[in-house]
Formats: structure tokens, sequence, C-alpha cells
């Protein structure tokens, strides 16, 4: 069974070095420019195992994950934002309250939503409620009890 497991740990070292590229270390050395927008290239030039593994990869279509005209794979947190309308949001700055730094205030102007069906006692429900952070932080000091809400457009 030993001999099974390193056998097979290998073999996803070798897939994973022709994924990533036969990196020197496990820290990736990047611009931020690249990593937040331009994007990390990976899956280059790939063949056998990692080609399915990256194109497996590409089938999921997640938003920070784009397939380039050459067929090679770029990760970016934020490309798919980039030159995008998702409306304009009030966030507070935490000048006057620190605990409400990066909170998302206003969407449109608005608190609220009228997209979920409000309850039968005529409140509105709190799913169109308007608040959180867009998931890029959090107001500091924060308990490991506290809940984290994020608001997505």
């Amino acid at each position: 069974a030993e001999d099974e497991t390193y056998d097979s740990l290998r073999l996803i070292n070798v897939e994973l070095n022709r994924i990533f590229g036969r990196p020197d270390t496990m820290f990736l050395r990047t611009t931020p420019k690249q990593f937040l927008f331009d994007g990390v290239p990976f899956c280059v030039n790939v063949i056998g195992i990692a080609k399915a593994i990256c194109k497996e990869i590409e089938k999921r279509n997640t938003k920070t994950i784009r397939t380039m005209p050459d067929g090679s794979l770029r990760f970016s947190f934020f490309s798919h934002k980039n030159m995008t309308d998702d409306g304009m949001f009030t966030i507070n700055t935490g000048i006057k309250d620190p605990s409400r730094t990066q909170m998302i205030e206003l969407w449109n102007g608005r608190t609220t939503l009228d997209v979920w069906n409000n309850r039968s006692s005529g409140l509105s429900s709190s799913c169109n409620k308007i608040h959180g952070t867009d998931g890029s932080g959090y107001p500091p000091f924060r308990t490991g009890v506290e809940r984290m809400t994020i608001f997505s457009t």
C-alpha cells in the first residue's frame, strides 16, 4: 500500500508540474496587475492527464479562469469585473465607525431590493436587504463568532 501511495503521489506531482509549468517553489511570483486583472497563465501546452485535468477546469466555466486563444488558461481575481458596470455602490469608509469599514450602505441609491417575495405579514424578506461587503474585505477587529455577509450583484 505504501508503494502505491508513493507512485500515486509521483504521478500527481508530474501532472501538477505540467499544469503549472514546473514551478521552483509552491509560492507564485507575479505582479498585482497579472494576479488581479491580466491573469496568471497555467495549462500551457499540456499533454496527457494534465490536458484532461485542464479541460475539466475549463468546463467548470468559472468567472476567475479564462481560456486564451492558444488554449491555455489564466486565473485572475477581478478580470471578469474589469470594464463592467455592476451599478453604483456606496461603501462605508469606516472613518466614523470602524466596524462599518467596507460595508455596502447603498446599491444604486437603495438599501433594499424588491426581488424576493414579501412575507405573508407584509414585511420585506430579509433577502432583499442590501448589507455586507463585496467579499474582498471586511471591517477590522472581527471575532471568530461574527457572521460575514457578502452582497453580490
